[in-house]
């Protein structure tokens, strides 16, 4: 195990930017995981780590060794990819033994490594088959578990998950923090899914346009976020965010909608406009008189135990996350007013967030 340090990290392809200036300590035995959109740097960024990527600046650093220089299988790192990179001719002990095999590992210490592994995932039934006869989730088993063979000092793991259905991904995030639980090996997860990046991380960093929006907790993130397009990322349903103007009576909304704000802190922004976020879950059904927003149901999605309500009032579209029961009709109107305490305020230019002394969850 190791700690692991980016500093100032940057990769170009060409004159177009891939990385830009990215700065992070990695402690030994942490699970970090970076998410984003497509095409915001993350698969590239961890690539760079393992050694498949050369760097354009900066230095990465595993325990307190510089590794900038040296070849992927010098830096004693193993990597979990998408489509698990599994030969169809060798049976699975020889998938999962196989890069100790060509380091000419002893076959005793071979055999050892391979039953602790297939112990752990639950695969010592499995080694004498063969990739074709494996389930997906049996598979991405597999991969991990010739990565667990080689006892490296970090884990990477590209979207390792992606390929599996939703009721597998599910299973699977439960046994890798099992498997993080147990071996404690400082680990690096790259991933879309802001779902596996709340439930795996011990620390998140939202990448966009390659560069680190945020790097926190998944509390953190999701409570206090940075900027407005952390706000817009993180969470499901995404948070409402809309373009409002403060005055002395507080806060005024598109189309007329208006939050009553008590807290002085906000005076300096009196006659200033900002974005605000509204979490789904933050936005309460009631009257129409008197509510914040007054907007038409257009389309009602039932979850079970949550419904999602996406209403309009004018141009602006709002969603909300209510319990069951709570359900407006179609067409209806509905009153919407944010909990106390739970607005988030981004600087309309920047897109970064405001603070002001507003109490938040």
């Amino acid at each position: 195990m190791a700690k692991v340090a980016l500093r100032g990290v940057r990769k170009l392809y060409g004159s177009q930017v891939a990385i830009e200036s990215v700065d992070l300590e990695i402690a030994d035995g942490e699970f970090v995981v970076i998410v984003g959109p497509s095409g915001c740097g993350k698969s590239t960024l961890l690539r760079c780590v393992a050694g498949l990527e050369t760097l354009s600046g900066g230095s990465i650093h595993i325990g307190e060794r510089d590794v900038g220089g040296l070849e992927p299988g010098e830096r004693n790192v193993a990597m979990v990819f998408q489509n698990y990179a599994l030969y169809p001719h060798m049976t699975v002990f020889e998938n999962m033994s196989y890069g100790l095999r060509i380091r000419r590992m002893p076959k005793s210490e071979i055999a050892a490594r391979v039953d602790r592994a297939a112990g752990i995932l639950g695969l010592g039934e499995l080694l004498g088959r063969r990739p074709r006869e494996l389930s997906g989730g049996q598979r991405q088993r597999v991969a991990m578990g010739r990565a667990i063979v080689r006892d490296p000092e970090v884990f990477l793991f590209d979207e390792p998950l992606s390929n599996l259905d939703a009721k597998l991904r599910s299973q699977m995030r439960i046994e890798l923090r099992k498997l993080h639980g147990r071996l404690a090996t400082t680990s690096l997860y790259v991933t879309h899914d802001q779902v596996e990046a709340m439930t795996l991380a011990n620390r998140i960093v939202v990448m966009n346009a390659g560069r680190a929006e945020q790097i926190g907790s998944p509390a953190e993130v999701h409570g206090r976020p940075a900027s407005r397009f952390v706000a817009g990322f993180i969470g499901s349903p995404a948070m409402n965010i809309v373009r409002g103007r403060i005055d002395e009576r507080g806060l005024a909304l598109p189309d007329g909608g208006r939050i009553d704000l008590a807290d002085p802190a906000l005076r300096p922004w009196v006659g200033r406009e900002v974005d605000v976020g509204m979490r789904p879950e933050h936005l309460r059904p009631g009257p129409t008189e008197g509510a914040a927003i007054v907007a038409t149901v257009e389309l009602v999605e039932m979850l079970g135990a949550d419904t999602i309500v996406h209403a309009r009032r004018g141009d602006t579209q709002f969603v909300a996350r209510l319990h069951e029961g709570e359900a407006p009709a179609l067409d209806q109107q509905v009153g919407l007013t944010p909990m106390a305490g739970t607005l988030h305020f981004f600087d309309p230019e920047t897109g970064r967030r405001l603070e002001a002394g507003h109490r938040e969850p």
